[in-house]
């Protein structure tokens, strides 16, 4: 996925074919409907065409209408990762940081991210290791979206998994 442009991409869900879509803003939204368990991981690989900040990153219980979320963006030039509660599609609009982890090497190797759920609990993975553990309850439940911004950003192997209560886990799979 090199480009995002506006289509819709088919994923396969408990057997069941679902739509992912691209919006105005050129964010994938995938899986409302699949989404909606109290623990959700969402991990993808990506690679960046700069070291230059702005490339985007990931968002979690979305509300497609409104964009409301939690989002975890990574900033290269910085060496660093936040996770912030969003209120709306438009991060520059209005943001609360919920945590900043520093002193990452972010390059234009491929890496890995990873946004996980329990309850209230939001923790981010930067190559399989535990980088950011916060608690927020404001959004309990939506679909998650890879959030790209002015910088070139490639997202690949994206995997989401959602757990429901007494229900075997739910897995997309996009590559």
């Amino acid at each position: 996925m090199d480009r995002w442009s506006a289509r819709i991409w088919l994923g396969m869900v408990s057997g069941k074919w679902l739509h992912i879509l691209t919006t105005g803003q050129a964010t994938p939204i995938l899986g409302w409907q699949a989404l909606r368990g109290q623990t959700t991981q969402f991990l993808t690989n990506f690679q960046l065409a700069s070291t230059s900040d702005y490339p985007g990153g990931l968002r979690g219980r979305l509300n497609p209408t409104t964009g409301a979320s939690y989002g975890v963006w990574i900033y290269p030039a910085e060496g660093t990762i936040r996770l912030f509660r969003i209120g709306q599609w438009n991060i520059d609009s209005g943001n609360t940081l919920l945590a900043t982890v520093a002193g990452l090497t972010v390059d234009t190797k491929v890496h890995n991210i990873r946004l996980s759920f329990k309850g209230s609990t939001i923790q981010v993975y930067y190559d399989n290791a535990l980088v950011i553990t916060a608690t927020d309850s404001t959004y309990a439940q939506g679909a998650v979206a890879l959030d790209v911004s002015n910088q070139p950003i490639s997202f690949s192997n994206v995997s989401v998994i959602s757990c429901l209560r007494n229900v075997v886990a739910q897995r997309v799979v996009i590559r």
